[in-house]
């Protein structure tokens, strides 16, 4: 089972001289600014393993695992300069992971003790449907304002006038797929509780 979370935190109140944060377009300070974003990614991975070796010094084997899982993420972002001029930005993503795994390894048993040590490596093949962002963003600037609900295939940044923003998209469908093995090469330790 594998679990990831990561949760983060801004918010502060501009500077109103010189040596404050400015919008670069316009020269007005950040009167305040506010981010949160969470995400989060549950995996469970089940598996099995075929032994081939029937001693208890050396051990080989070999054995399959399944992937499943989902991840979430949101944040919220919210800027007000001190003309009055604002952004208001949400996004939301979830995914549904899915994949087949195959390892091999070897366990060195520790003289007469129930223990032994290994080493396993594997490859997997992981299929992620869905991860497009849901965004919800209005701001303003100057005399004009805006709402407007998209969809990105990236994570977005906020503002209106972003030159590298991703493409925006009205509805979206996406889908990715990863194959691995340098992430799972692992040392092994073994603790048996009977025979």
């Amino acid at each position: 089972m594998r679990l990831s979370k990561h949760s983060e935190k801004l918010k502060g109140t501009g500077l109103t001289d010189s040596t404050g944060y400015y919008d670069g377009a316009n020269n007005n300070s950040v009167t305040e600014d506010f981010t949160k974003t969470n995400e989060r990614n549950y995996v469970f991975v089940p598996g099995i393993e075929k032994h081939f070796a029937t001693s208890n010094i050396f051990d080989v084997y070999m054995g399959a695992d399944l992937y499943l899982g989902f991840g979430k993420e949101d944040s919220t972002s919210e800027v007000t300069l001190s003309n009055g001029d604002f952004n208001k930005y949400k996004h939301k993503k979830s995914n549904t992971i899915i994949g087949i795994g195959g390892i091999v390894g070897f366990n060195i048993f520790v003289a007469h003790l129930p223990i032994s040590i290994g080493l396993e490596y594997g490859l997997n093949l992981k299929w992620t449907l869905g991860g497009r962002y849901k965004v919800e963003e209005s701001y303003k600037v100057g005399s004009n304002s805006e709402d407007v609900e998209y969809q990105v295939d990236q994570a977005p940044t906020p503002g209106p006038n972003q030159s590298t923003a991703p493409t925006r998209y009205s509805k979206l469908k996406k889908s990715q797929f990863d194959m691995d093995t340098n992430q799972d090469v692992r040392l092994v330790l073994n603790l048996y509780f009977a025979q």
